[in-house]
């Protein structure tokens, strides 16, 4: 990691063998409350539970990736760089853009991952989570 940041109020857990590019932040907390004069004056939210982000093991985070709060990244999975994650991604998936999609899905050979064939969203698409990874 170099340049970037990790802001905890709650829980951030970075599995094994991943990997953060320059500039990564990671954040579990809004900072705080988004009304003018609590945002000055009173102290900082306290977290739940829910907002704990999770990166599971052998993950990528490409260069200036932002993780937001709540978000849990499945392991061997892989985020562009510059993408701003907000919501779940699936272990063993590509995700880019802002806000974070998958527009492919890894296959890893031999280790025990199904086979599955990459899909890639083209431009207006919407992404359906039952054509990689069957019923959600």
């Amino acid at each position: 990691m170099s340049g970037g940041s990790i802001c905890s109020a709650v829980s951030v857990v970075i599995g094994r063998g991943s990997m953060l590019g320059a500039d990564v932040t990671i954040a579990d907390t809004d900072f705080h409350p988004i009304d003018t004069e609590d945002r000055r004056y009173r102290p900082l939210p306290e977290g739940n539970a829910s907002d704990a982000v999770v990166i599971g093991n052998n993950v990528f985070l490409g260069t200036r990736t932002v993780v937001l709060k709540g978000v849990t990244i499945g392991d061997n999975s892989v985020i562009g760089a510059g993408s701003v994650v907000t919501r779940d991604i699936p272990g063993n998936s590509v995700a880019a853009g802002q806000p974070a999609k998958v527009i492919r899905c890894l296959s890893l050979g031999d280790a025990g991952a199904q086979q599955k064939s990459p899909q890639v969203l083209m431009r207006g698409e919407e992404w359906n989570d039952t054509d990689l990874f069957g019923q959600v």
